[in-house]
């Protein structure tokens, strides 16, 4: 009894106020130095791998309180590379991303759920190329001190959004694999 006293005392004359939790919750802000996005399709029987180069990734979570979390992440379609300057530009053609006119991909989440112990996932839409569909997103979360890694994969069907429908050599499923370093705000 006489410790909470004490500790009321300090607390009171220091000017801080107790917090009901300290979980991590808050808003968390993109490293852009160390994060990334990648994607790899299959063209005839080999894997093709690419990446944004440039993107934004805005987070609200607690892992305690999954379901209060929001997740937004914008891509600039213009900035994917595949490594190869005449792929690239083939990606960036009409039957392709189109990035003249959908210059912008957008994730919105404000339905996050745990699935296992570290393990979340991530209901939202996701539009591309002037297509919105329902995407769930799985991650890991790791969090230390006031840095935190959001890392994860989800396959998404190409076709469902309309990218290179008439081009049967490459799969149907592109694999999108993220690793975002994240610092709370």
């Amino acid at each position: 009894m006489r410790y909470l006293l004490l500790l009321s005392t300090l607390l009171l004359t220091t000017g801080v106020e107790p917090r009901e939790h300290d979980h991590g919750d808050g808003d968390w802000v993109m490293d852009r130095s160390t994060s990334r996005i990648e994607f790899v399709a299959d063209y005839v029987g080999a894997d093709v791998p690419g990446r944004f180069d440039t993107f934004d990734v805005t987070l609200s979570f607690d892992p305690l309180r999954p379901s209060e979390g929001r997740l937004e992440v914008s891509v600039d379609v213009s900035s994917a590379d595949l490594g190869d300057a005449d792929l690239t530009a083939t990606v960036m053609d009409k039957p392709w991303f189109d990035a003249a006119t959908f210059a912008v991909a957008g994730f919105k989440s404000d339905a996050i759920v745990a699935v296992d112990a570290g393990g979340f996932a991530a209901q939202g839409t996701l539009e591309l190329k002037g297509v919105v569909r329902e995407v769930t997103v799985p991650f890991d979360w790791q969090r230390s001190g006031d840095a935190a890694t959001m890392r994860g994969e989800v396959a998404l069907s190409r076709l469902d959004f309309g990218i290179g429908v008439a081009v049967e050599e490459v799969g149907a499923d592109v694999r999108v694999v993220f690793d975002i370093a994240l610092r709370r705000e």
